[in-house]
């Protein structure tokens, strides 16, 4: 059977682009502000947070804001979002330094070579684990796309088919990614646009993290199973012959240096979130920090000054259009923020949500991140636009600020794995010739059960005052 084409499923699920569609949203906010009424909350300081006073939301002299206005507000977003720019680049450039050798390919081609079939569920679990702890702990779903030809390969070698790789490398990833408990891209911006300390409220969302794993996980290892016992019951469009997707890497043995690049890696990440907790990093110094695993990173994998050098644009560089996301998003909030009209918003929203149990909210926050997504896709540019609304709402309906922002990372990373606007999923689709619609039915079964598992918790999350 011949692999689904890129250009046909590019053309089938072609969507607007992200700048399109963000700039939509942004005439659409600029559009309110001359329709919506402006108001304001008074504002007092509690435990060094700047938080709204219920009841005391008043109508003020309208502001709308002008179309050249609109437009100058992209640039501010830029400038705004400065620091939260720099950090996930450098940590895309650091972090790809070290994964650009093939070193960890070579380790777990090694592994499997002596573990043989028998290791299979292994294998899966380490693969899964990776992508998944990857995404939580760095906010890492781009680099996974160079992983699967490996992983289809290694799925192929022992029985599984290639939706299995698919599970292996987008649910362990994207889920991860979801609730990630030292995300970078989701958890540290939306906790200092909270104004809460960063990585506060780990413990419950580190929880939860697992939790979800765990389940995606299972649903994966099950399926492959299911698979290999019944070939006839693989929802891959996408069936070819073992050996045409052997893998050079694979197949060689793993060097000393491979094994000193893949410690290194993994220090890197433990030393990120050690650091960071401990000493409360900025998001300038994790940006720094990030640069000194890239060098070093790049010294242990034998590469000279200039070819580390290089690698920082290279790597770097495919962050430009997650930048230009971010200061779109962020205008869409400076438009409403000029307009007067956010803490409206607010307002109409706690009329809503105000009678509705805090649990019930939280979930039905949830829901919005989810729907807020599809427009949106990406962590940091969401947070930017829709936390500023989120984090008053919540002050307002008896929903704490963490479990607002475990609402917003779970509406906002779970989608990823059905959204066609998620560019990492369809990547990851796109890689390894299979069909969209394929992969839906496949993943489709396992949104939902983490969905639902992520309401649940939400539900926990506001009866024990998280």
């Amino acid at each position: 059977m011949k692999p689904a084409t890129n250009s046909l499923a590019k053309k089938k699920h072609a969507i607007p682009h992200v700048y399109i569609i963000l700039l939509i949203v942004i005439l659409l906010a600029t559009v309110l502000t001359y329709i919506v009424p402006a108001g304001q909350f008074d504002r007092g300081t509690v435990d060094n947070v700047k938080m709204v006073i219920p009841g005391t939301y008043h109508r003020i002299d309208q502001t709308p804001v002008n179309l050249f206005d609109m437009f100058v507000a992209i640039p501010q977003g830029f400038v705004s979002m400065a620091n939260i720019v720099i950090l996930i680049y450098m940590c895309v450039a650091g972090m790809g330094i070290l994964t650009s050798t093939g070193a960890l390919e070579r380790v777990f081609g090694s592994f499997i070579s002596k573990v043989g079939a028998k290791g299979r569920v292994v294998m899966l679990i380490i693969f899964y684990a990776f992508f998944f702890v990857r995404g939580g702990l760095t906010g890492s779903v781009n680099s996974p796309i160079a992983f699967i030809p490996l992983v289809v390969t290694l799925c192929l070698a022992v029985g599984y088919d290639v939706m299995t790789a698919l599970g292996v490398v987008a649910v362990g990833a994207l889920v991860g990614f979801a609730v990630g408990p030292t995300n970078p891209n989701t958890v540290v911006v939306a906790q200092q646009i909270c104004e809460l300390p960063i990585y506060s409220g780990m413990t419950f969302r580190t929880i939860t993290w697992l939790v979800l794993g765990l389940a995606g996980l299972i649903y994966v290892v099950i399926y492959a199973e299911k698979v290999r016992k019944n070939p006839s019951a693989s929802l891959s469009s996408y069936k070819p012959d073992t050996q045409e997707l052997q893998n050079e890497n694979m197949q060689a043995a793993a060097t000393t240096r491979d094994k000193w690049v893949v410690f290194t890696l993994f220090v890197a990440v433990v030393a990120v979130v050690v650091l960071t907790v401990k000493f409360s990093l900025s998001m300038v110094q994790m940006a720094g920090l990030y640069i000194i695993i890239g060098i070093i990173g790049g010294l242990v994998a034998g590469y000279k000054p200039n070819e580390i050098a290089a690698m920082f644009t290279k790597y770097g560089k495919e962050m430009f259009t997650a930048a230009l996301v971010l200061g779109m998003a962020k205008a869409v909030s400076l438009v409403l923020t000029q307009g007067n009209i956010i803490d409206t918003m607010v307002y109409g929203m706690s009329s809503i949500l105000g009678g509705l149990p805090a649990g019930l909210s939280a979930v039905i926050m949830f829901l919005i991140q989810t729907i807020v997504n599809f427009f949106i896709n990406s962590g940091s540019g969401q947070a930017a636009a829709m936390m500023p609304i989120m984090a008053p709402l919540s002050d307002l309906i008896g929903v704490s600020r963490q479990t607002a922002i475990l609402a917003f990372q779970m509406g906002d990373g779970l989608s990823n794995m059905i959204w066609p606007t998620s560019a990492s999923m369809m990547a990851y689709v796109f890689a390894a010739n299979e069909k969209f619609e394929s992969y839906l039915k496949f993943v489709l079964p396992i949104f939902l059960i983490v969905s639902v598992l992520g309401a649940i918790m939400l539900v926990i999350g506001t009866a024990i005052g998280y």
